[in-house]
């Protein structure tokens, strides 16, 4: 799959928002090693919107186009889904989908091994929940967004200009 990715990351760039949903998980469901670092594996979508709009409101992101990815039922994102220029991936294949997320200029990682394996594949900036049980560095390509998903503008700004995006 590397010819693939290598062809994302030299296309047109775009943003990737991961959205974890699947039976495996609900709203009761946490991660991490013990229970002194359990993060909640279930988003809101609160989170999910406030990504989008601050993405859109940063002068370089505002005109990259926007996939959500995702497996399942997107019946919980109904204001996500009423956004206008999102475009959604969801049931794709998951070797197909880790390499689509990994080749984006900007990726959104969930809660999720999943999204954390796209982003250490990433080249580009990676926006990830903290805290999370799996290491979010906040220097380089890295954006830490906390569990409101705000983020810090001059950070995703540095992130950007660390990977060339301007």
């Amino acid at each position: 799959m590397g010819e693939s990715l290598r062809e994302f990351e030299a296309g047109e760039p775009y943003i990737a928002l991961h959205v974890r949903r699947g039976g495996d998980i609900d709203k009761t469901t946490t991660g991490g090693a013990d229970d002194n670092q359990s993060v909640h594996r279930w988003v809101e979508e609160d989170y999910y919107l406030s990504l989008v709009s601050q993405i859109r409101d940063t002068p370089q992101l505002a005109s990259l186009p926007i996939f959500v990815v995702s497996v399942d039922d997107l019946g919980d994102f109904s204001e996500l889904a009423s956004i206008d220029n999102l475009e959604f991936r969801v049931d794709g294949d998951r070797d197909s989908d880790l390499v689509f997320l990994a080749g984006a200029a900007v990726l959104a990682t969930s809660p999720s091994s999943f999204s954390f394996t796209a982003a250490l594949a990433s080249r580009g900036v990676v926006i990830a929940r903290y805290p999370w049980w799996h290491n979010v560095p906040e220097e380089g390509r890295w954006v830490r967004a906390d569990e409101a998903g705000t983020l810090s503008p001059d950070r995703l700004s540095s992130a950007l200009a660390h990977v060339g995006v301007s």
